[in-house]
């Protein structure tokens, strides 16, 4: 999706769909390391993003 539609957009909103759905995750297993994941992550993509290519001075 990167390709199409800006990194933070698509991140905002994968977050925002998990979040919505915390109740329905917390009942399974696989939900439950999905809500972790999601948790875990930082607010905004662009601490990742900086690691992974940093820009130059």
């Amino acid at each position: 999706m990167g390709n199409g539609v800006n990194v933070g957009a698509v991140w905002h909103v994968l977050r925002e769909h998990v979040l919505r759905d915390e109740d329905v995750l917390k009942r399974t297993a696989a939900g439950r390391r999905i809500l972790d994941a999601v948790w875990s992550a930082p607010l905004s993509p662009d601490a990742r993003l900086e690691a992974m290519a940093p820009t130059k001075p």
